[in-house]
């Protein structure tokens, strides 16, 4: 498949992975939603985004992303 060994197999392992996993899916539908409010609802109410609100969220998970890359880079 390519991600070999990316996922644990050994339960306690499993576990905490599963649980990251988790909360990093949860904290990136938070900002997902709040964006999608701003650029979708309120236009639709007829209200003015916050265009820095919205570029905000939109670069909020970049940190975590390069953060991400660079520890899968150092796993292969």
């Amino acid at each position: 498949m390519g991600y070999s060994g990316l996922v644990p197999t050994e339960l306690k392992s499993r576990a905490l992975y599963d649980q990251a996993v988790f909360i990093e899916t949860s904290n990136s539908d938070t900002l997902a939603v709040e964006a999608v409010g701003e650029k979708v609802v309120k236009p639709m109410l007829v209200v003015k985004a916050d265009e820095k609100l919205v570029a905000e969220l939109i670069q909020g998970p970049d940190g975590k992303l390069d953060c991400y890359e660079a520890i899968l880079y150092k796993q292969k």
